[in-house]
């Protein structure tokens, strides 16, 4: 079988495939959903708590009680009916 002029072994000749348009991390970010307490994740919070921390650790309940102190969103959450939400009591 011959090819038609000006085509290699290589060329197809079916229609050139639609390119999947993934989306860009930045959009990714722009369209997730804001944290009610403020920009940082659970896990950049709890990072911030346990970096408070003289020796670096803390346990689960000082953890919850760092988030009371130090970021209102969980402060004003702090009685058991209110925390049950973000916090296992």
């Amino acid at each position: 079988m011959s090819l038609p002029p000006g085509m290699s072994a290589g060329h197809s000749l079916l229609p050139p495939k639609k390119k999947r348009c993934r989306k860009k991390p930045s959009d990714q970010l722009a369209q997730k959903k804001p944290n009610p307490w403020g920009e940082d994740s659970y896990s950049d919070i709890i990072a911030k708590a346990l970096e408070s921390a003289p020796d670096g650790r803390l346990k689960l309940n000082e953890i919850y009680q760092w988030f009371s102190d130090n970021i209102p969103y969980f402060r004003d959450r702090s009685s058991q009916e209110d925390a049950a939400g973000w916090k296992v009591g």
